[in-house]
């Protein structure tokens, strides 16, 4: 295989010989995931923000559709084979439960707090999303692996390019109404540098949406020895002051150490622990950074009460859910934990006015929470049983897609919705590497020679 300048620094998927020789839905599945960075940044508010990457997707599920009905052996692919398919229509089985137990109970010309479309029309664009972000997962799952993760690779370039108009924004007045009419959240205040305090959110709406993607492409670009695509992803991931993100970053590579440990990796390891440390110690920004990540989480005393109101939050919100799925076993229906969340509030003296009084829709800030209280015990359940059998799987397959199931498992207790394309886009990557429908493909961090690898066109 040539292995030119091009694909050493970005990557062999979009534009490679593999992946021109896929399906046309495969491609154009495929751009959707090249831009799923710009989940707010270069989208069309119709209402609620259209991305490219849902256009994409879009497409390709309709022209797959139309593959499919044109060459009818597609259809007996084994999409329902094992059991984590099985905990995805789980997750189908409960959206379904939930909203008719919503429909059946809830008075529909109560309001959403923080919301200004009506009920009934908000609890359809959350079936409808939840159902898209799950036939995404099955489009994705059955691509070569290799592939998908050559092409998330290259997305975090993409990342890593609207980071930088941000930065830029910050120097260039004119930039900064620009990014906004293109849709850039210019509002999410992070880190400060030489008196100049720069946005943390990136192409996303907030940080930790940014620190979860980041945090993935930091695993998978490691494992994949793209190490420039690394410094980019880890650039974001710094940007976007997201506590969770180097948290579940940390958690996946020591996970992975002790799962799967092999002499190279914990060299690497060690090298890598021993140049952050020194890198944070030396410049000032870095440590200042570090040390505020530190009392975000009220660790060695370094906590002050303004820097620890989020952990206080969340932990509130995190109980109100708990309690909110077991008074609703069946789920209180997708989108609508924003509702009964104001059931509990008054409970709690975490929550300023503006949650109090319902200026902005609550959110869960847990997908596990959130799954526990929209969708009830079985959606919780689903969920469970996909991420930890695909931490199964993944653990015999290689440890770089160990690892970022890893992360996952860890990251999406932070992150606001369970509908989050990233999510699905990684849980399918690793879907992908867990049977890939019985080809032979060698997975990221897979022993094998860089030769054999190169001959094949994988990635030892």
């Amino acid at each position: 295989m040539d292995v030119t300048w091009r694909t050493r620094l970005f990557g062999d998927g979009i534009g490679s010989r593999q992946y021109r020789s896929q399906a046309l839905s495969i491609r154009i599945a495929l751009l959707g995931v090249l831009f799923i960075p710009l989940q707010q940044a270069f989208t069309v508010n119709i209402g609620s923000p259209v991305k490219i990457s849902e256009v994409m997707f879009g497409i390709a599920i309709l022209v797959r559709g139309y593959e499919l009905l044109r060459d009818r052996s597609g259809l007996k692919s084994p999409w329902l084979r094992g059991i984590v398919p099985m905990a995805v229509l789980g997750v189908v089985l409960s959206l379904a439960v939930s909203t008719a137990s919503a429909i059946a109970t809830s008075d529909f010309s109560v309001a959403i707090p923080g919301v200004s479309r009506s009920p009934i029309v908000d609890i359809g664009i959350y079936v409808v999303y939840g159902c898209f972000a799950i036939v995404v997962w099955f489009l994705l799952r059955g691509v070569r692996f290799n592939l998908l993760t050559a092409v998330l690779i290259q997305s975090v370039w993409v990342c890593g390019g609207a980071v930088l108009l941000q930065i830029v924004s910050r120097f260039t007045p004119g930039l900064t109404g620009f990014l906004s009419n293109a849709g850039f959240a210019m509002d999410r205040w992070g880190i400060a540098v030489g008196g100049v305090t720069f946005l943390r959110n990136g192409p996303f709406l907030e940080g930790q949406q940014l620190g979860f993607y980041a945090g993935g492409l930091i695993v998978l670009s490691l494992f994949g020895r793209k190490y420039f695509s690394a410094a980019v992803a880890i650039a974001c991931a710094l940007c976007s002051m997201s506590t969770t993100a180097f948290i579940a970053v940390a958690i996946a590579l020591l996970a992975t150490v002790i799962a799967k440990p092999s002499r190279t990796l914990l060299i690497a390891s060690g090298v890598a622990l021993i140049v952050a440390t020194l890198t944070v110690v030396v410049v000032a920004p870095l440590r200042d950074a570090f040390i505020f990540q530190l009392s975000k989480l009220n660790l060695f005393g370094l906590g002050e009460p303004a820097h620890t109101v989020s952990l206080g939050v969340r932990s509130a919100k995190s109980e109100i859910g708990w309690r909110m799925m077991w008074d609703n076993p069946l789920g209180v229906g997708p989108g609508r934990f924003g509702l009964r969340f104001h059931e509990y509030v008054d409970e709690y003296d975490v929550f300023s006015d503006y949650i109090r009084e319902g200026k902005g829709r609550a959110i869960a800030e847990n997908v596990y929470i959130q799954m526990g209280a929209e969708l009830g015990v079985l959606g919780l359940l689903a969920l469970g049983v996909l991420i930890a059998s695909l931490l199964v799987i993944t653990w015999r397959r290689g440890r770089g897609i160990f690892s970022l199931m890893v992360f996952v498992a860890v990251g999406v207790a932070t992150q606001s919705s369970w509908t989050f394309l990233p999510i699905w886009v990684f849980l399918a990557t690793a879907a992908s590497a867990a049977d890939s429908f019985g080809r032979r493909e060698r997975p990221l961090g897979a022993t094998d020679s860089p030769r054999r690898a190169y001959r094949m066109g994988l990635k030892p």
